[in-house]
């Protein structure tokens, strides 16, 4: 019993030191930034930019300190994703209030980020693939290339999260400093925030027919199982009482 207890306790404190990997710690940093930019984003232009653009800089370190330090972890995955998913939603709702009028198109936005990542995510742990970045390479026609594209091609990748970080980014402090090399600025990285959300139109709709497709087979195999056990039970049944 001790030895047991003993193992126990072990395991339990092996899995707190998860907790404090250093990818993690910057992981918790930045959603501390990101609380800190979003306290702000009314009050200090100065001060959400500076906060938010650091906690997005982190996030392209996260990853090569877990892997310097042989530190990846699913729980550094899922701390990454509902991170993104903090920032990106959060800055298009400081939108939607400093431009009113275009509430509808930030809402739409919102959600298609969201839905396409959770649909994502859920055909990706349905299917037990081991990266969300790992993409069927059947799916190349239709739309579905430009997911392919997007996890495959790191220029196009970075083409997108940076410009669709650095449009929403810039939008927002054009509304505090409306200057006209801050106007070309959005201009410029319009088309990548206009990519990327094409990327999450694919990503959805590549997602949920992944997963119809995944409960047609597996509900094509439990009608041919069943009926085929009651027979078989049925046989076992008939022959016990011949016998």
């Amino acid at each position: 019993l001790y030895h047991v207890l003993t193992m126990e306790r072990s395991t339990r404190g092996g899995s707190r030191q998860v907790f404090l990997y250093y990818a993690n710690i910057v992981g918790y940093l930045r959603v501390l930034l990101l609380f800190f930019a979003f306290y702000h984003s009314r009050t200090s232009w100065t001060w959400f930019t500076a906060s938010y653009a650091c906690s997005f800089l982190l996030d392209m370190a996260d990853g090569a300190v877990a892997r310097a330090f042989q530190q990846t972890s699913r729980f550094g995955a899922a701390l990454d994703i509902f991170t993104d998913k903090l920032s990106t939603p959060g800055l298009l709702l400081t939108l939607s209030h400093l431009f009113p009028e275009y509430t509808f198109l930030f809402t739409i936005v919102l959600i298609l980020d969201v839905s396409s990542h959770y649909f994502h995510f859920y055909s990706t742990l349905l299917h037990g693939t081991a990266s969300h970045k790992n993409v069927d390479e059947s799916k190349k026609k239709h739309i579905y290339w430009l997911i392919i594209w997007f996890y495959g091609n790191r220029f196009f990748f970075g083409f997108c999260c940076i410009g669709y970080e650095a449009f929403c980014v810039l939008l927002y402090v054009w509304h505090f400093l409306p200057t006209t090399w801050i106007w070309i600025a959005v201009c410029l990285t319009l088309p990548s925030f206009l990519a990327k959300n094409a990327v999450h139109v694919a990503q959805l709709l590549s997602s949920m027919d992944d997963i119809a497709k995944w409960d047609h087979d597996h509900q094509t195999h439990l009608e041919v199982a069943v009926p085929e056990s009651w027979l078989a039970r049925n046989r076992a049944k008939k022959n016990a009482g011949v016998n």
